[in-house]
């Protein structure tokens, strides 16, 4: 936790400071399609948090939710229109891979800065820092 800065604050800055250490910026735009051209790409997923002493439910009653980021390593599209896609995700820290399913309904811009359900996501592309 930061001094001074509010849980929402918080909740920002977490991605954002990654977002800057890594040198990336949200891709605006979803994709057309989802197949594997998208391996090797880097995204950010909302994923649920534990509520705890500072994340508690009176102060978020529908959840806590923050944007971590990892590379796409594989994809699996869904077979028909509007259905889910699984994605294979690494995340930098933990061991192994993650699978998640998201909806390209589901793809949020940069106006998004704290999500408010799980598996809002965007692609991220080099922002060119040094």
């Amino acid at each position: 936790m930061v001094p001074g800065l509010s849980l929402e604050e918080q909740i920002k800055l977490h991605e954002s400071e990654a977002l800057r250490c890594e040198h990336l910026s949200i891709v605006n735009t979803s994709p057309e399609t989802i197949d594997n051209r998208l391996c090797g790409e880097m995204i950010s997923i909302s994923y649920a948090r534990e509520y705890d002493r500072n994340f508690k439910k009176k102060q978020f009653p529908g959840g806590v939710f923050m944007f971590d980021i990892g590379k796409i390593k594989s994809v699996t599209p869904g077979s028909m229109p509007g259905e889910l896609h699984e994605f294979h995700v690494v995340y930098d820290g933990f061991s192994g891979v993650t699978k998640v399913n998201l909806n390209l309904n589901d793809y949020a811009s940069d106006s998004v800065t704290i999500p408010g359900k799980e598996h809002i996501w965007r692609l991220l592309t080099s922002s060119g820092g040094t």
